[in-house]
């Protein structure tokens, strides 16, 4: 009963951020791989119309690799949320991240003051990673999302997201800490 209870929380809180914020504008994909190109980030890429190949550092293994960005995503999805969710859930959870990897990447530059590396597996740093928990729910949820991502006014969004919010969800100034405007699209609502 406790894990429906949660399924539907965290399904409401996504569905509540990003469709009353009125964010979906239509997503937009990107198509398939293709490896970036010394001059080219992975957010010039994306928007190409190709799919970028990022560099992760492994906080475990101290490692730099290069990964596909759809696999990344798997990775990310499946350390973020329970990969036996439904599909619908984890592919909300999908664009949420893809969007938040291209957003981070092009506003900070991901992790590369850090590592020198467009990602990091540790959560603190950049998101969650981990490709263990992957299962044909987040392989199905990925593709199904395969390069869409959520804009506002034709800019990627900051796709914060989070597993609970309590009564009511914070504003990114209240829940973040965040130091520019306000952001159009997120609002305090009520939580169910």
């Amino acid at each position: 009963m406790l894990r429906r209870t949660n399924l539907a929380l965290v399904l409401v809180v996504i569905w509540t951020l990003v469709v009353s914020a009125g964010c979906l504008k239509g997503p937009q994909k990107a198509p398939r791989p293709q490896a970036t190109p010394a001059k080219e980030g992975p957010v010039a890429v994306a928007r190409s119309g190709r799919e970028p190949v990022l560099t992760l550092f492994d906080n475990k293994t101290g490692q730099k690799k290069d990964i596909k960005m759809e696999d990344y995503i798997a990775g990310v999805v499946a350390a973020e949320m329970e990969p036996s969710w439904p599909v619908e859930a984890l592919a909300a959870q999908a664009m949420l991240a893809r969007t938040f990897t291209l957003e981070a990447l092009e506003s900070k530059g991901g992790t590369q003051s850090l590592h020198g590396t467009d990602v990091s597996t540790k959560v603190e740093e950049f998101q969650a990673y981990d490709p263990s928990r992957i299962n044909d729910n987040v392989r199905k949820a990925v593709q199904a999302t395969r390069g869409k991502v959520l804009t506002y006014d034709g800019e990627l969004i900051k796709a914060w997201f989070s597993a609970y919010a309590g009564p009511r969800t914070a504003t990114a100034k209240e829940g973040l800490n965040f130091k520019e405007p306000e952001p159009p699209y997120i609002k305090s609502v009520s939580n169910p």
